[in-house]
């Protein structure tokens, strides 16, 4: 298991499914706010489903296909961040949640542009996107933040509460950033 300071206060951790619990208390804390941009809020209805999704995670990383990081904020679990990876691509998608309590803490602008950092550097990846709800403005703001670009406006790109939303897709190369 690896973990990634961030900073003195913030790290990111390879999710495990001893997490679960805690992982799913905050969903469920956050169910509300979740639900306006997550369409697998609805599906994960307790623990035993948080933990399911958990041991699916770790394997599609084993099969190089999927990086999912906890976000740990002064020893407590907060968030999550993680990228859907295509290596036969060297591209990746990343997506992300933070508890409500911790935002404008900056917690995760600083989470995402480390964790982009560590893609391109251990995955050897040469680009990464980011997709937003265009409604979503604190999601757009951390990708933005976090040196990513406007690439598109994607029409009806994904459906969320039996609607079909527009969503902004940001990018970043790995020729655009120095990778620490």
């Amino acid at each position: 298991m690896y973990s990634l300071k961030v900073d003195k206060n913030l790290e990111l951790a390879l999710t495990l499914p001893t997490y679960a619990e805690a992982i799913y208390e905050i969903v469920n804390r956050n169910r509300d706010e979740f639900k306006k941009w997550f369409p697998w809020v609805e599906q994960n209805l307790n623990s035993d489903d948080t933990k399911e999704f958990l041991q699916e995670c770790l394997q599609g990383l084993a099969k190089g296909k999927l990086l999912h990081n906890t976000i740990i904020y002064k020893g407590k679990i907060v968030g999550i961040v993680d990228a859907r990876l295509k290596p036969e691509h060297k591209k990746g998608d990343v997506g992300y949640w933070l508890d409500k309590e911790y935002w404008g803490k900056g917690i995760m602008s600083k989470s995402v542009k480390a964790f982009i950092n560590f893609c391109f550097r251990e995955y050897n990846l040469e680009k990464l996107t980011i997709h937003c709800d265009i409604d979503n403005c604190s999601s757009c703001n951390v990708a933005k933040r976090a040196g990513m670009k406007q690439e598109a406006l994607l029409r009806k790109h994904f459906r969320v509460n039996g609607e079909q939303r527009d969503f902004y897709r940001y990018c970043i190369c790995k020729d655009e950033i120095e990778t620490k």
